[in-house]
């Protein structure tokens, strides 16, 4: 009996197209995305070859990015919908040190300009509330309204020693207050707290809170916190000259600048311990070593920048954090410019790796 003729057709054509884009360098797009963060075809580039090459998070997080940008195909759209966050992240530890500094600061942060503020933090902290204080400015709020995280049920309060502990930072003492138009607000104190206002306390989801407190957190890291009290970028040039007088108090500066901050040293001196005025001595040197430079002005934008980052990293839903930008720098400001890239990045991928947050092949 004759064989039945059975008819094959195989269409290589896919293939070969896979191969082509698993075989391209995603840093190499991922750099041009750093120049223009709001290119579609970069993160459609981005999409081809994370998918091509079976890294379902990549390919996931370059789909957001187009969903957020409007852009998105269907195929794009259909992988964004499989994997958009839902629900809080749960990761399996929190960030450490390390991590803050390979994964989730921006390049332009630099770290020892950094240190030196964290070496005068707490006497700055101690001079502001004592010149609040004498002006009638310090906010003092009542015993009443300071919340016990472990017993609390109000969404917003619970927000923060979850985010803390993920971002492995101290949780600040709490206080709620209905009526303060605020959100979540730092208040200088020894040691310092955070108000809780009526902005966070309806209205917000979950994924809203989480950004919120994540990029309110970051600004309790020592190396930045000065940015709670002088956030002008005149005001943190005089600090950070003060520090630098202190580690060498010969420094050769104009008069007019010396004028201003040698009694801004001479404030800040008397309060520090011996080792802080020895280390600020050693950042001195350091700071000779590397070129004698800083830009305060862009130093100040990235950490803003490294706060929106760290938001992200909590929400876990890059739209829900470009809309709470949006509102604030209206569309395509620099904070979302750069989480768009940021979101894109090999470095956010490795981060949600370690903390176990990563979209899995099956996703």
């Amino acid at each position: 009996m004759p064989q039945a003729a059975v008819n094959v057709e195989v269409d290589l054509t896919d293939l070969e197209s896979n191969a082509f884009e698993a075989g391209e360098d995603p840093d190499e797009v991922w750099r041009r995305l750093r120049r223009n963060p709001t290119s579609a075809e970069g993160y459609r580039q981005l999409f081809r070859i994370q998918s091509a090459r079976g890294d379902a998070d990549a390919a996931f997080r370059a789909s957001e990015a187009l969903v957020a940008l409007g852009a998105a195909n269907a195929d794009e759209q259909a992988c964004f919908e499989r994997g958009r966050a839902q629900t809080l992240i749960a990761p399996r530890g929190s960030l450490s040190q390390a991590a803050w500094h390979d994964f989730l600061f921006h390049p332009e942060q630099e770290l020892l300009t950094g240190q030196i503020f964290s070496l005068i933090a707490p006497a700055v902290l101690v001079g502001r509330v004592t010149s609040l204080r004498r002006d009638g400015k310090l906010h003092q709020p009542s015993p009443e309204t300071k919340q016990d995280t472990a017993k609390a049920t109000i969404t917003a309060v619970r927000a923060v020693p979850w985010a803390a502990a993920i971002l492995g930072l101290a949780c600040p003492t709490l206080h709620v207050e209905k009526t303060r138009d605020c959100g979540f607000e730092h208040i200088p104190g020894v040691p310092p707290c955070t108000v809780i206002g009526k902005r966070v306390l309806s209205g917000k989801s979950q994924l809203e809170q989480a950004f919120l407190v994540g990029r309110h957190l970051t600004w309790y890291r020592q190396e930045i916190y000065v940015k709670t009290l002088f956030s002008a970028v005149p005001d943190l040039e005089d600090l950070f000259l003060a520090a630098l007088t202190i580690g060498n108090p010969g420094l050769p500066i104009a008069e007019d600048m010396k004028r201003r901050v040698t009694p801004i040293a001479q404030a800040i001196q008397p309060m520090l311990e011996p080792q802080h005025i020895d280390a600020l001595r050693g950042c001195f040197l350091r700071f000779v070593e590397e070129g004698g430079r800083t830009n305060l002005q862009r130093w100040s934008a990235s950490t803003d920048k490294t706060a929106a980052r760290a938001g992200l990293v909590l929400c876990g839903d890059l739209g829900t954090a470009l809309a709470l930008l949006e509102a604030e720098e209206g569309p395509q400001g620099e904070l979302a410019k750069d989480l768009l890239w940021f979101s894109a990045s090999d470095r956010y991928g490795k981060l949600r790796r370690q903390l176990g947050v990563a979209k899995a092949a099956s996703s």
